[in-house]
């Protein structure tokens, strides 16, 4: 059976913008969502839609949690080693809410956060190679998506991985 999932960010709650403080009420929002006659939403921020109380609101609004991002500074050492916190946190929000559907439990969606380089070029990582990685930086980067990977394993859960733009796996060589 397919399930049809939507996320907050279709309402205009993501990361940059949460923090403005003029995003909509979590509960207005998984109830449009669940009125639109949607199975389940993406987390959207972390703790936006709740952390150990997520399954609460998930069940008032008949909602699973599909999935949701989680943004890590895969290629910069100590960046990722202060990233673990924020991965871990996210997975206590999935671990919790994967009680709302045992057997479909929310996917994590791991995705390098890029540079500031990266967002000053969106869309040019393969024309200008200067703001891509080198091989010790791919290395890098691929140790730690697999150590983000085993950690969501070791809480029972299975991970996605999404190229996007500005970040170090954008350009097609590059994925």
């Amino acid at each position: 059976m397919i399930e049809v999932a939507n996320a907050p960010v279709s309402f205009g709650v993501f990361e940059l913008t949460e923090a403005a403080g003029d995003a909509p009420d979590p509960d207005e929002l998984a109830g449009a969502v669940a009125a639109a006659a949607y199975d389940g939403i993406d987390l959207g921020p972390v703790g936006y839609l709740g952390h150990e109380d997520i399954g609460g609101r998930l069940r008032r609004h008949g909602l699973s949690l599909a999935g949701g991002w989680v943004a890590l500074r895969f290629p910069d050492p100590n960046g990722f080693e202060e990233d673990l916190g924020e991965l871990s946190l996210a997975l206590d929000v999935f671990t919790a809410a994967a009680e709302i559907h045992p057997d479909n439990p929310p996917k994590p969606t791991l995705a390098d956060a890029g540079s500031q380089l990266r967002r000053d070029n969106p869309g040019r990582g393969a024309d200008v190679p200067e703001i891509g990685l080198n091989d010790d930086g791919w290395k890098t980067l691929s140790r730690n998506v697999a150590r983000a990977a085993d950690a969501c394993r070791a809480r029972g859960l299975e991970p996605t991985f999404h190229h996007h733009a500005c970040t170090y796996v954008e350009a097609s060589h590059e994925v």
